[in-house]
Formats: C-alpha cells, sequence, structure tokens
C-alpha cells in the first residue's frame, strides 16, 4: 500500500485543502495521518483500547444505498460526535486495502466480481487525528441493470431519452414509475436511448422485457440512431440477445415505426 504524495497523506492533504484551505492547525495534524492511519491498518489491534481510536466519534454503521451488477454504492448517514469535534475525512476501503480517500460521505465501488460477497470497511477521521471504523458486507448482483421499472440507473445510464432522427420522426416517449412507453404514428419512428455508452466488452446477453406491437431496438456506437448506421435488432420478451461480438462503448437504442408501440419494463446485461 502506497503512503507517499500520491498515497494516502497526498490524497488527504488535497481533500482537506478543497474544505478550508486557512486552517494551518488543521493542516498540522494532516502532517501527522500518514503514520497514523499506517500504524491503524496493519495492526491487529483495533478495539477500544488501540491509541488511534476516536473516544468523540461515536460508533456508525455504513449504508449500502445501491447495488447494480459490479457497482456498489456505500454512504455513511451523519455521524454524532462528542465535545464539538468534526469529521473531516473518510477512508473506503475493500478486503482492507485503501480504496478511496475523500471528504464525501458516499463512494461506489466499481469493476468488482459479479454475484460475489464482498467486506468493505470505512474508517472516519476527526480533527484531532483519530479514527473510529465500521464495517458492513454486500453482494453484487449477476446482472447489471440499465433500466429497472421506471428507475433509470443514472449512475451507469445518464438516464434515458428520445434520441436520434428520421423522418417525421414525431413519436412520443412517456416515463412513469413502471415503465418506459413508445409510441410512433404512421409514417413516423421514435428512439429511445440511454445518454451514457456503456462498455460492452465483458457481456454476451442483452435482456429486454417488453410488451407491443413492436419489439426492436439497435445498438450503435453513438448516441443518436437512424437507417444510416446499425441495423435493428428484432426483440422476444425476455430472451437473451447476443452481444458477445460488441467490444468497447455502445449505446442500446429501443426504436418503434408506423403505428407501433412498446412498453419497456427492464433492460439488462448479463456477462
Amino acid at each position: 500500500m502506497h503512503y507517499g504524495d500520491n498515497g494516502i497523506l497526498g490524497k488527504i492533504q488535497i481533500a482537506k485543502r478543497e474544505i478550508d484551505k486557512a486552517e494551518e492547525k488543521e493542516n498540522i495534524i494532516l502532517e501527522n495521518y500518514e503514520d497514523i492511519i499506517n500504524d491503524y491498518l496493519i495492526s491487529s489491534n483495533r478495539d477500544e483500547k488501540c491509541e488511534h481510536i476516536s473516544k468523540d466519534i461515536e460508533n456508525f454503521t455504513p449504508n449500502i444505498d445501491y447495488i447494480n451488477g459490479t457497482y456498489i454504492t456505500i454512504s455513511i448517514a451523519e455521524i454524532k460526535t462528542l465535545n464539538s469535534v468534526e469529521i473531516v475525512g473518510y477512508i473506503f476501503l475493500l478486503n482492507n486495502k485503501v480504496k478511496a480517500v475523500t471528504t464525501e460521505n458516499t463512494y461506489t465501488f466499481n469493476n468488482l466480481d459479479f454475484d460475489t460477497l464482498y467486506n468493505f470497511s470505512v474508517i472516519v477521521i476527526d480533527e484531532n487525528a483519530k479514527l473510529k471504523s465500521s464495517e458492513i458486507s454486500a453482494k453484487t448482483l449477476n446482472k447489471l441493470y440499465l433500466y429497472n421499472e421506471g428507475n433509470e440507473c443514472n449512475f451507469i445510464t445518464d438516464g434515458w431519452k428520445q434520441s436520434g432522427y428520421h423522418v417525421k420522426n414525431n413519436g412520443t416517449l412517456t416515463k412513469n414509475t413502471d415503465n418506459i412507453y413508445l409510441y410512433s404514428p404512421n409514417g413516423s419512428r421514435i428512439y429511445c436511448s440511454h445518454q451514457k455508452p456503456i462498455d460492452l466488452t465483458n457481456y454476451s446477453k442483452l435482456y429486454i422485457e417488453i410488451e407491443g406491437t413492436q419489439k426492436v431496438c439497435a445498438i450503435s456506437t453513438i448516441s443518436y440512431f437512424s437507417n444510416s448506421y446499425g441495423t435493428d435488432i428484432n426483440i422476444d420478451n425476455m430472451v437473451p440477445i447476443d452481444i458477445s461480438e460488441y467490444k468497447g462503448n455502445y449505446y442500446i437504442h429501443l426504436t418503434n415505426a408506423n403505428g407501433g408501440y412498446s412498453n419497456i419494463k427492464n433492460v439488462w446485461l448479463e456477462k
């Protein structure tokens, strides 16, 4: 584990300077964090008798905010302290290895393995360079949702919106708490796409739970779609679409035309 200028100490100093560059006292405190954190992490003595344990930070439990495929987001609710002591930073660890040092109380772990149980730790640092830690476990899913019954999975997709261009592209897109609804009058076509590209390299199957008179999607490297790019893929509800040939970043476009409608409930990827 690296604790030099680009390691824990450097990250804490940068994070803390962003909070308050004028606090000379706290900058001096930060200079002592490297040895303290290093000693704490390698020490087998982490009970309440450990000299680095904060007596002013009350016990806390991390929250699992979000689990989707290989993404797990952990947050720390407001922490109660004694003697008006302030919290100056958080360290997020996976299997006892530091993944982030930040002033933010939320962190998202990514690039984990599917369907795997992980142990996470969060160390809270107070202004006196004392620490308090807590642990929590969570299991990743065996699928990555891009849309899930009203949840647009914004962290991954940046939301789903009408996209593309086409002659008389004047269909309608309606969202509610359960699904995305697409309708295209005769002679028109409509597209709905996620706004952030998805790396499909490590996925082999695309599933779409959908009903309607038309069940069509398309996959392209561009955020909009037209007849000039890519090929329509006919969808059978809940039947996997082979995407093993796609390597790199792509957009998945849901589309119908000429008086068709589609009711989309779920979209997800699997290995």
